[in-house]
């Protein structure tokens, strides 16, 4: 036993001289700005970055999960969720769609930043927990077949394999069957237009557990709705909603 223990510490000594040793040689950045970081340290992010990161914290919608202004305290529905109640019984985000955050979300979807991903899910996972109740199953939400094949990977899948390890996920439950022009700028009339009839279920879902829908970013819940829509269609129960971060008005 003590020799297995001695094994083991000399192997760790090693992964750390290697480390440091690779540190040295190509020196650790900052996955948001980029700025130098001290060799052999664990942080991905620089102090500056780190301390602009801003989690979404109550207040916020029991619905939508959408922040509201004041001090923290019970919940309650927001005016757009009174107006029209979404299909999903809950939809939460770790993060602000801003600053650092927003850099590492780009650089993750458009260039396949490793480092970049690897940032944002160690935020993700120190974060609070979202108060969702325990999934059952993930749902990652599809891109089109010609979007995948120009991206080569669907950052919804990856994000929910990281940050639900152990749930099973199902990506082909699923399919997104009509291209959509991007979502960012447009308002949010022209937003559910756009993705509606853009899902379709490939089957019904597997039993009758909760389903927790995952996507990248959420902006007004269009998508995130629409695909709720869908399974709830298709003879889901329970559906939710998770994203890594959300725009957040005002």
């Amino acid at each position: 036993m003590l020799g297995i223990r001695r094994r083991h510490r000399g192997r760790a000594l090693i992964r750390r001289g290697a480390a440091l040793l690779r540190d040295l040689v190509f020196p650790p950045r900052c996955a948001a700005c980029d700025r130098p970081l001290a060799p052999g340290g664990a942080d991905r992010l620089c102090g500056a970055c780190r301390s602009e990161v801003r989690a979404v914290t109550p207040p916020c919608c029991t619905a939508c999960g959408e922040p509201f202004h004041g001090p923290p305290g019970t919940g309650h529905l927001c005016g757009r969720c009174l107006r029209q109640p979404p299909p999903f019984a809950a939809a939460r985000a770790s993060f602000r769609y801003e600053g650092p955050v927003r850099v590492l979300l780009q650089r993750f979807k458009y260039r396949d930043d490793g480092h970049a991903f690897r940032a944002l899910c160690e935020l993700a996972r120190a974060a609070p927990a979202p108060d969702l109740p325990p999934p059952d199953l993930l749902v990652p939400v599809p891109l089109h077949p010609a979007r995948l094949r120009e991206r080569g990977f669907n950052q919804a899948l990856r994000l929910s394999r990281r940050l639900f390890p152990g749930v099973p996920a199902a990506p082909g439950l699923l399919r997104r069957v009509r291209p959509t022009p991007p979502q960012a700028r447009l308002p949010l009339d022209e937003r559910r237009r756009n993705v509606r009839g853009a899902f379709a279920a490939a089957g019904p879902p597997p039993g009758d557990g909760r389903i927790l829908l995952v996507d990248d970013v959420m902006t007004t819940g269009a998508t995130l709705a629409e695909c709720a829509r869908v399974l709830r269609r298709a003879g889901a129960g329970e559906v939710y909603a998770y994203a890594a971060a959300r725009a957040v008005r005002g």
